[in-house]
């Protein structure tokens, strides 16, 4: 079966620029593995608290986003954790 997915480094270079064009702030916390690895998406909801997203695919392989800790909002102390965690492995 050939994978046809996008390197991330090329999927986060397309997004960064569509933000930069719409002017919408962003800052890349860490660079992985060029070919392939894990997004995080860390969302800064000020007094909402904070979003982690992690990207993943469904069964049938459909990119999608979900709550990396299961829930919307979390301490950022607690979205930071993960973040390392997930940086370590």
């Amino acid at each position: 079966m050939d994978d046809l997915r996008l390197p991330t480094a090329l999927w986060v270079e397309a997004h960064t620029r569509q933000l930069s064009a719409q002017g919408i702030p962003f800052y890349i916390l860490n660079t992985g593995a060029l070919g392939g690895g894990t997004v995080l998406l860390k969302l800064n909801g000020r007094e909402k608290g904070i979003g982690l997203l992690i990207q993943q695919r469904d069964a049938d392989g459909v990119l999608g986003w979900a709550h990396a800790l299961g829930r919307e909002s979390v301490e950022e102390s607690e979205a930071d954790s993960y973040i390392q965690r997930a940086v370590a492995r």
